[in-house]
């Protein structure tokens, strides 16, 4: 039997129920407690990152199709600055909030800057036979699906509890409530 397999290599993530010792997760603590500055380093490191919610829907549709396999960032694919980004939650938020920039120094163990290559991914979510193949789906395979969810999340996750294991729960409930959608269309 082929044995079909699928990394799913997740960049960084912000948006609501992040862990709240993550940068974005301090800095809305900081917005809710009405701080008047932020802390941060220079913000010039360029990164990766992907909205969680954003990243579930990535995830099921990576989960749930077979055509393409092996190592695939879950990532935007859009390289942005730390303080660019910082700026734009901080706007989105409409806060007065300063970012306090150079406060911390930048880290010697972390590159200035790197992305994902999205060039999988897009295949999988330009796929228009993604969705028409779903609902072909009888409910007792859904339910199947549903039930190993979340043996393939606790695979996907034990190399990031280190880091946020938060995020597994919120994301969890967030690609359930993007399947229940699929599901009734």
């Amino acid at each position: 039997k082929c044995v079909i397999y699928k990394w799913i290599r997740i960049f960084n993530v912000f948006g609501d129920g992040i862990h709240p010792k993550s940068l974005f997760g301090l800095l809305g603590n900081a917005i809710k407690n009405g701080n008047k500055s932020f802390p941060m380093s220079g913000g010039e490191q360029v990164r990766d990152y992907i909205e969680v919610g954003k990243l579930s829907e990535y995830t099921g549709k990576i989960i749930l199709q077979n055509k393409i396999n092996g190592i695939i960032n879950c990532c935007s694919g859009k390289p942005i600055t730390v303080k660019k980004l910082t700026k734009n939650i901080i706007s989105k938020k409409k806060s007065d909030i300063k970012m306090d920039l150079g406060f911390y120094p930048y880290s010697p163990i972390e590159p200035m800057e790197y992305w994902g290559d999205t060039e999988k991914l897009k295949m999988i979510l330009n796929q228009g036979w993604f969705l028409k193949n779903f609902l072909l789906i009888k409910k007792y395979i859904l339910i199947r699906i549903f039930t190993n969810l979340n043996k393939i999340f606790t695979l996907i996750f034990l190399k990031w509890e280190w880091r946020n294991n938060y995020i597994k729960l919120i994301l969890f409930k967030k690609i359930l409530e993007n399947l229940c959608i699929v599901c009734s269309i």
